[in-house]
């Protein structure tokens, strides 16, 4: 079973998704310091309220959508490593594990920056909640070994340790 555990390549996958985290947390605490501080002028007209609603749907269909991606990948994985020892399937999932999680990472990161930006162009700080939604959302599905080795005994039907 050492081919199902590619550890280079899945700290890969960790540093991405960790780097879609920490630069919605960077951003969201100078828009935060730069609202609450004054140095940066709100202009509450500049950004119509419709805008905080478009903004909390885009978030809503990114988990979405995000989700239903998901769920195709673990069928696509499914038929591709149908009656493949786990041991060789890691090599053949792997990609589909990878890509996966960065298209539900990017999806959770747009929705989120845009909150935050919203946040800075209205200085409504409740906006920055929904940054942080979408962070924990990043955290939520960071990949981990027994996750990617779960992922590989789901598609080839093996027995869970």
């Amino acid at each position: 079973m050492e081919s199902a555990r590619p550890e280079p390549r899945l700290r890969v996958v960790q540093t991405l998704l960790m780097a879609l985290a920490m630069g919605m947390v960077m951003f969201g605490c100078t828009v935060a310091y730069l609202v609450k501080s004054g140095a940066m002028s709100v202009n509450v007209q500049a950004a119509p309220e419709m805008l905080k609603y478009v903004a909390k749907g885009m978030f809503a269909a990114g988990v979405l959508l995000g989700w239903v991606l998901w769920k195709h990948s673990c069928r696509t994985a499914r038929s591709r490593a149908a009656g493949t020892p786990v041991g060789e399937a890691g090599e053949v999932l792997f990609p589909i594990f990878q890509s996966g999680l960065i298209v539900r990472g990017a999806l959770l990161e747009a929705p989120g920056l845009f909150c935050i930006t919203l946040a800075m162009i209205t200085g409504d700080l409740w906006m920055l909640a929904w940054g942080a939604m979408a962070v924990a959302g990043l955290i939520a599905i960071f990949p981990v070994q027994a996750n990617y080795d779960r992922f590989v005994r789901d598609a080839v039907g093996a027995e869970s340790p």
